[in-house]
């Protein structure tokens, strides 16, 4: 089956936005966390 390269494209740039997404939200709860584990050990 050949797809046509339109398709494709926003097919890959979806999933890219997605796992953008994903990787900048882990990195910031990830800073969260450690922002509260700071505060909890130096409080």
């Amino acid at each position: 089956m050949h797809t046509p390269i339109e398709v494709n494209a926003v097919a890959g740039s979806k999933e890219c936005q997605v796992k953008t997404r994903k990787r900048a939200f882990s990195h910031i709860s990830m800073s969260y966390i450690d922002a509260y584990i700071t505060k909890i050990t130096n409080s």
